[in-house]
């Protein structure tokens, strides 16, 4: 009984990653999440979330991407340490953007965003026609 518990043991720690879980540990923090914010993010049990904190990774690909979401970084970053460059980890990155973007998608939104503004700024009066086009062709509400 002893030799399968050591497997068992041995077992449970072969699939731990240290880089994740430092990875995880540091976006709980910076996020001001708790174990418990991730459980119901992700639809896991906190024992679960428990032990990604710990280096185990998530089995299912679609609780990763929900993982993801929760803490609004790639998978790439998550499982790698990749980063994509519009993500920000820690707070002091984020001083000049419109929003957070953790899809590729929601990049190239801002980005876009970013260049209409610019170019809206050298133009006088720019800014408001910009703000006035926008209200008018895109208003919330189609996205409600």
């Amino acid at each position: 009984m002893k030799k399968l518990h050591k497997k068992m043991e041995k077992l449970h720690f072969t699939n731990r990653d240290d880089e994740f879980a430092k990875r995880f540990r540091t976006l709980l923090g910076n996020r001001n999440l708790k174990l418990r914010d991730i459980a119901e993010a992700t639809g896991c049990a906190i024992s679960t979330v428990s032990t990604w904190k710990n280096g185990r990774r998530p089995k299912r690909e679609a609780t990763l991407i929900k993982l993801c979401g929760a803490f609004d970084v790639s998978p790439s970053y998550l499982l790698k340490g990749e980063k994509e460059r519009s993500e920000y980890i820690f707070s002091n990155e984020a001083d000049d953007r419109i929003f957070r973007a953790a899809s590729p998608e929601k990049s190239d939104i801002e980005e876009y965003v970013r260049q209409l503004i610019e170019a809206a700024e050298k133009r006088e009066g720019g800014l408001a026609h910009l703000r006035f086009e926008l209200r008018r062709k895109l208003p919330l509400r189609l996205y409600s």
